[in-house]
């Protein structure tokens, strides 16, 4: 499944030092595939091995969290946004 996480807001370490932490996240179940930086904001694209479920979702919220990613940064799985402020929506 793709995925990606992206933002208008600052990034507030390293891309590639945030792409790796998420490969290790990741472990054998998906790796990053790509990403950007530009006017609008910063992405991270994904491919993941499973299908992610709400508490999986929750992990991830925490993880960007844990880095100090925006509150409006969005995470985008199957056409579905979550935010990574936001609490699980069940």
């Amino acid at each position: 499944m793709a995925a990606s996480s992206n933002s208008e807001s600052a990034l507030r370490v390293g891309r590639d030092e945030l792409g790796d932490a998420l490969e290790c996240l990741l472990g054998g179940r998906g790796e990053v595939t790509g990403g950007g930086v530009g006017r609008g904001g910063w992405n991270l694209d994904l491919q993941l091995e499973f299908e992610p479920s709400a508490a999986w979702i929750d992990e991830l919220r925490a993880f960007l969290r844990a880095f100090d990613v925006s509150a409006d940064t969005m995470i985008v799985l199957g056409g579905k946004d979550f935010l990574v402020g936001e609490a699980r929506q069940e």
